[in-house]
């Protein structure tokens, strides 16, 4: 049977998002988005995104902490959209990651390695599922983004998880673009070299958000 060497494949690139009722593993994860994308650019190439129906998530034995639900009240609330169960969302989304993560080189980013790889493990283990990746595919977001001083304060007026996708595969592009310049600038830039980011970002491409990053002396 002929079989094709995967690791000669590009890399695949997955950005991954929740939003929770809770920030330690256990908690109640009431939206899930994924999205691969262009490294080069931050376009988004594929999009996966569902809201999960919070009491089902109770019935798996996912909890909701006190803290986390309060500070939702005051952004006024968690706002749905034809909620599924845990086990239907937790099956869509391994649909959508086993598609797109191919081969040895594949990689899933999220902005941070302990919230939402732990807490969507945890969410699988519930419904006794296993995570189509494994831990030495992980990424974090937050570490490339602090490392080069390209992580942009990001206005979010809605806060959902497929708009934060969208927000960090632009942010990652940016901050693999600083990493990979054949011709890096004199300095690193600041917190005030960097505008806002809004969400979505729409008018602008990487190259020129990128070209706000070339500061010298």
């Amino acid at each position: 049977m002929k079989t094709t060497d995967t690791t000669a494949l590009p890399p695949v690139h997955v950005m991954l998002d929740i939003e929770t009722l809770g920030v330690r593993p256990g908690a109640v994860i009431f939206q899930v988005a994924a999205a691969r994308f262009c490294p080069d650019s931050g376009a988004t190439l594929s999009e996966f995104s569902a809201d999960i129906d919070i009491d089902d998530a109770l019935f798996w034995g996912l909890h909701i902490e006190r803290d986390t639900h309060a500070w939702w009240e005051k952004q006024g609330g968690i706002r749905q959209e034809d909620p599924i169960t845990l086990a239907k969302a937790i099956y869509q989304l391994n649909t959508f990651l086993r598609y797109h993560l191919l081969g040895g080189r594949s990689v899933i980013w999220a902005r941070g390695m302990d919230f939402d790889f732990p807490l969507l493990r945890h969410a699988y283990a519930a419904v006794r599922a296993d995570p189509p990746w494994v831990p030495w595919q992980q990424r974090d977001l937050r570490t490339i983004t602090k490392l080069t001083r390209t992580d942009p304060p990001v206005a979010s007026a809605s806060h959902t998880a497929i708009e934060d996708v969208r927000a960090q595969c632009i942010q990652c592009a940016l901050a693999l673009a600083f990493i990979n310049a054949s011709d890096p600038p004199a300095r690193l830039p600041d917190s005030a070299d960097i505008p806002p980011m809004p969400v979505p970002v729409t008018g602008q491409t990487v190259d020129q958000l990128a070209a706000a990053l070339r500061i010298t002396d």
